[in-house]
């Protein structure tokens, strides 16, 4: 779960070299969470090219993907630039969202947490990096992480078996409503765990957010709502 890269995301494919490629396909998900990991790092559209996974794209095709991720304000317009010492400083919401994206295996990112600020992929690695110094900050999201998936999990069997019931295990709606309580109240206690340990690890190192006890559950909320 600590790896500084997941290697699925990195492994070179035999994909082909080509310039055509099917740029107009549709993006997977899969794809697109490839390319934004990957344009993280300090890598070439060529190197993309060469190494995308699966279906052939060609340059134009991830080229002009990226450019419609920045226009539709899904990425940032500094995500693949190579400096960023005049960023301004990190918010709770993006740390929050940098652990999350570590202790998931730095498989999936939301990108859109880092459009405000218009961070550059490369300092979100390097601020994983810096925050992931603190070994107590890593286990205590990675446990928080785990308790809200199993929750997740408890909360999906128990939609599973109200929507496909038997005789020998007939629906249950009062264990789907708890099993939703339950996940509810992990999600809540996730959030203020990790803020938590964040604001704690940080004030070890003498340092501190400027949105410090600012409710991040309420900002998203705000933003799902606009």
């Amino acid at each position: 779960m600590a790896s500084s890269e997941s290697n699925s995301n990195q492994t070179p494919s035999s994909n082909s070299q080509s310039q055509g490629g099917r740029a107009g396909a549709k993006w997977s998900d899969e794809e697109e969470t490839w390319l934004v990991i990957n344009s993280m790092r300090d890598v070439t559209i060529a190197w993309l090219t060469e190494n995308f996974p699966g279906r052939t794209r060609g340059k134009n095709g991830i080229s002009g993907h990226l450019n419609d991720m920045r226009l539709r304000s899904h990425l940032s317009r500094k995500w693949r630039n190579k400096t960023w010492e005049d960023e301004p400083a990190y918010t709770m919401r993006e740390d929050v969202e940098i652990m999350q994206w570590h202790v998931g295996g730095r498989r999936h990112v939301d990108t859109e947490i880092f459009v405000p600020n218009q961070r550059a992929g490369g300092s979100v690695i390097a601020r994983a990096d810096y925050l992931c110094q603190d070994e107590e900050l890593v286990r205590r999201v990675k446990e928080a992480e785990e308790a809200a998936q199993a929750a997740l999990e408890a909360r999906d069997e128990a939609s599973y078996n109200v929507e496909h019931p038997t005789d020998d295990d007939p629906a249950d709606h009062d264990a789907l409503g708890e099993a939703t309580r339950i996940l509810h109240r992990e999600e809540d206690e996730n959030m203020v765990t990790i803020c938590e340990a964040i604001s704690r690890s940080l004030a070890a190192r003498g340092e501190h957010h400027e949105d410090e006890g600012r409710d991040v559950d309420k900002e998203d909320s705000e933003d799902n709502d606009s």
